[in-house]
């Protein structure tokens, strides 16, 4: 929720650490292109998880039941 001035908790937050905040006009998402290659980047990284994962499972399931156990998915 936007305070009378336009700044949540959180950006009041960031002022008192140092951090500027710089907007963008909305709607105008071309003039910040570096964030939302960022963003792309991100979503296709977490995509390319979940597939992972979700193949990993289904290669170490029998009749829809797991025989992984919590360990299997520790990592060292």
């Amino acid at each position: 929720m936007h305070s009378l001035i336009g700044l949540t908790k959180l950006s009041v937050w960031w002022l008192s650490l140092g951090i500027k905040i710089d907007r963008i006009e909305p709607g105008k998402p071309y003039r910040n292109g570096a964030h939302e290659r960022m963003q792309k980047d991100m979503v296709r990284e977490l995509q390319s998880e979940i597939a992972k994962t979700a193949h990993f499972y289904k290669s170490y399931s029998t009749n829809g039941k797991s025989i992984l156990t919590d360990s299997d998915f520790m990592r060292p």
